[in-house]
């Protein structure tokens, strides 16, 4: 078999799939259940990441504040 044959065979078998055809997310629909779960999801994610962050922030300010108390 040569090259182009199972390159052309791989190709169609991956444009006939079904599992291969967009999700309601990819595809556009974002009323649909899956594309809000994502939203909130990434929004979640997005928040605990801030919160984290914010934390770092506080602590590094709080070690300056001491270090400047102690001079």
């Amino acid at each position: 078999m040569n090259t182009f044959a199972l390159l052309s065979t791989i190709l169609l078998c991956t444009v006939w799939a079904p599992s291969v055809r967009a999700c309601a997310v990819c595809f556009g629909d974002p009323t649909s259940p899956m594309a809000k779960g994502l939203n909130f999801g990434m929004l979640t994610l997005l928040v605990i990441v801030m919160f984290v962050l914010g934390g770092f922030g506080y602590f590094f300010l709080s070690l300056r504040r001491r270090s400047m108390l102690d001079h």
